[in-house]
């Protein structure tokens, strides 16, 4: 059952701030982008989002200055996000989606369906950055069913208005949100929800972080069932939304542990290895090159730093049929052990690298047997104690592995692991099946916006 509800919700005052300055993604990929937010306006919404910042929150001093207002009354939100895809032929798409209250008691007890592991040190962060501010500054991404697309034509009237937000975006995103204050919409809305699941696409590490802050709220006397508290801040989509598109995430791999030569050997025991000539010098190429590969088996690139300055090489991995990833010590349902992410973290490191890799989550596949060919000193067959996870990085595109790659920096990676993206049904399954794939696997572009309409956390005010 999914408990929906309208908020009142904080926002900017656009007469006080210049919103393409203080609004910015939830899902920004870098320490250096994150700063870039930070340092772009003293107002930006990272502030209240970034686990970094100490000190007393600032969301009282900015409603007391007239930075921010709350609504008078409580609404839901209807959010729409135009983009371009140049793997689409630049097709223009919308994202249609409920930014609204949810209601979850806990991510055990069923209420959201995950696909994904969380990271546990993202998730303390979130949850230090909520509690800090007693708000939800960004939605977390999550999907349900709705084939007749009854939710959509409940926002039809709304929808012709003008909307009460409209930005776009550096990477050219148009975001236009409507407020929906209508009493019996609400609970139509409220209604159609009831039966039905969600499952969460991104952000799993800001929903556990607010779930944590929220339950750590309520001690020790509690919250009344539907106080504010009690809910997070989530964009809710349709899974029929033809523009709900998994997007690709790479790995940059912190290194060297072997050279490029030695683990391209070490993985022919398991993959079938070949070349990709060309294909690593240009990103647009490399990207469509792995958005071609239709192959069942688990399939993923590998991109080292050539000899020459700026160049590449890169190989294309794929699992030879012969290997059962089960027989090599992966754990899980027989569907999802042989997927990309948990071939890649689970058989690729453990085995081929001899390590584990610092996303991996023990959630989808316990511990593998080590190889008879990995580094025992440091892997999986090490003593108690000496296991050390290899640093990773996730980046969702292929320009940016690629200039990572080329940088030659002290802090360039020593190799990056191209993957596909996840298909939509494979993504649907894993949450069915109760599994959960690595952190990092998964990527919904576009990320959502945060800071454009904000749910307070109290007890003292009941949401239904």
């Amino acid at each position: 059952m999914a408990d929906v509800a309208g908020f009142r919700a904080l926002g900017y005052v656009p007469a006080k701030v210049s919103l393409d300055k203080v609004l910015a993604s939830a899902e920004l990929e870098s320490a250096s982008a994150r700063a870039l937010a930070l340092a772009a306006d003293p107002h930006n919404v990272m502030h209240l989002m970034d686990p970094a910042q100490t000190g007393a929150s600032p969301v009282a001093r900015w409603l007391s200055s007239g930075i921010l207002a709350q609504q008078a009354g409580r609404a839901m939100y209807r959010y729409h996000q135009e983009f371009t895809l140049p793997e689409l032929g630049g097709r223009t798409l919308v994202r249609r989606s409920l930014l609204c209250g949810v209601r979850i008691p806990s991510l055990a007890d069923g209420g959201i369906k995950l696909h994904q592991a969380a990271r546990p040190v993202e998730v303390d962060g979130h949850a230090r950055a909520t509690t800090r501010h007693h708000l939800h500054a960004a939605p977390a991404l999550a999907a349900f069913r709705d084939p007749s697309f009854e939710v959509d034509r409940l926002f039809r009237r709304a929808e012709t208005a003008p909307p009460v937000l409209q930005l776009q975006t550096p990477d050219g995103v148009w975001h236009r949100l409507w407020r929906c204050a209508d009493a019996e919409v609400i609970g139509q809305v409220r209604n159609l929800f009831k039966p039905r699941k969600l499952y969460a696409l991104d952000g799993h590490e800001r929903l556990a972080g607010m779930l944590a802050a929220g339950e750590a709220m309520a001690q020790p006397a509690g919250m009344p069932m539907y106080a504010a508290g009690n809910y997070v801040l989530m964009s809710l989509v349709n899974l029929e939304d033809q523009s709900l598109l998994p997007a690709p995430c790479h790995r940059l791999v912190a290194g060297p542990p072997m050279s490029a030569a030695e683990v391209l050997a070490k993985a022919a025991r398991y993959f079938a290895v070949q070349p990709l000539p060309g294909l690593a010098a240009s990103p647009s190429h490399l990207a469509k090159e792995l958005d071609s590969w239709t192959s069942t088996q688990a399939c993923f690139a590998l991109v080292f730093p050539a000899a020459a300055a700026g160049a590449v090489e890169a190989w294309q991995l794929t699992l030879l049929p012969a290997v059962n990833p089960r027989d090599e010590g992966v754990m899980g349902h027989p569907a999802v052990t042989r997927l990309d992410p948990v071939v890649i973290e689970d058989l690729f490191f453990r085995k081929v690298l001899g390590q584990p890799s610092a996303l991996f989550s023990p959630s989808v596949a316990g511990p593998a047997k080590p190889s008879e060919d990995a580094d025992v000193t440091s892997g999986p067959g090490a003593a108690p104690g000496a296991e050390r996870p290899v640093p990773v990085t996730i980046v969702h595109t292929a320009a940016s592995a690629l200039a990572a790659i080329t940088s030659r920096g002290p802090e360039a990676p020593w190799m990056a692991i191209m993957g596909r993206a996840v298909p939509m049904q494979q993504v649907v399954h894993v949450a069915d099946l109760g599994q959960t794939l690595p952190a990092g696997s998964t990527h919904f572009y576009p990320p959502v916006l945060g800071g454009m309409a904000m749910l307070a956390l109290t007890a003292d005010e009941d949401l239904v």
